[in-house]
């Protein structure tokens, strides 16, 4: 089902970035060098239009074999962050995504969350310690949400491993069949964001 969701929609929204630093993001395959180093040119664009979008700041979250988030973030946090991480150990996305979701259903059931709902951005080389975790994660979370456009998850693929990006459509395009009951995934590459906007890449992952 095709949503409706506009630019206006994307404002009153608590809005999350999770940035992958496994040790994969160490892979010399960009025009920056390192995924890593691509990474954080992109976080900064992303971070950027957060908060554009919502001055009060974003969540900053940071994820390998853990997870590590910074509350209130602005551009200058995506410095910070990189200055007190390095890409090192495995990629364990289901657990900083479940955490966000967790995070984000409570404070709606508190009264705290914006009335527009939420969008999470992924910045990721795009393979998962646990893919059917992952896939579960974001099935459970469409099961919770009280239409399809209060929650957006945006994955932005660093890097050009194949069997990532074929793992990533999946959660763009396949969960509705596997039964999600939304589709609240989209899903890029940086070379396709070339083309596109920030906002409209939100704007996708809420009405794909």
């Amino acid at each position: 089902m095709q949503g409706h969701a506009t630019i206006e929609s994307l404002k009153n929204r608590d809005f999350s970035l999770l940035i992958d630093k496994s040790g994969s993001m160490q892979t010399k395959d960009t025009t920056c060098g390192s995924r890593w180093n691509a990474a954080k040119e992109f976080t900064q664009s992303v971070a950027a239009k957060m908060q554009e979008l919502n001055p009060e700041g974003f969540r900053l979250t940071l994820f390998n074999s853990s997870h590590k988030t910074y509350s209130k973030a602005t551009p200058t946090t995506v410095d910070q962050a990189w200055a007190e991480n390095e890409p090192i150990g495995g990629t364990d996305l289901a657990a900083a995504l479940e955490s966000e979701l967790h995070d984000y259903f409570q404070d709606r059931e508190q009264g705290k969350a914006k009335p527009n709902g939420k969008i999470i951005t992924v910045v990721t080389d795009g393979r998962p310690d646990n893919e059917e975790a992952v896939a579960r994660v974001i099935k459970n979370a469409t099961l919770k949400v009280h239409n399809e456009e209060e929650v957006g998850i945006l994955f932005l693929q660093i890097g050009n491993d194949q069997h990532a990006a074929d793992f990533l459509e999946r959660l763009d395009s396949g969960l509705e069949k596997e039964g999600a009951k939304y589709d609240i995934v989209n899903f890029k590459t940086t070379e396709q964001m070339s083309n596109t906007t920030l906002s409209e890449a939100f704007l996708d992952a809420l009405n794909d």
